[in-house]
């Protein structure tokens, strides 16, 4: 691969990551509540 003629804008990256943080935070919220509702509460 030849990384010199793969651009990157980092704001896009940046915004990426945000979303990616956001979604794993509500993953993170319906895990816990599937798992408390199974009697293994976190």
């Amino acid at each position: 691969m030849n990384t010199h003629s793969m651009t990157f804008s980092l704001p896009s990256l940046v915004a990426e990551l945000h979303a990616q943080f956001a979604e794993s935070a509500r993953l993170e919220t319906a895990i816990r509540a599937n798992l408390k509702g199974l009697g293994y509460a976190l």
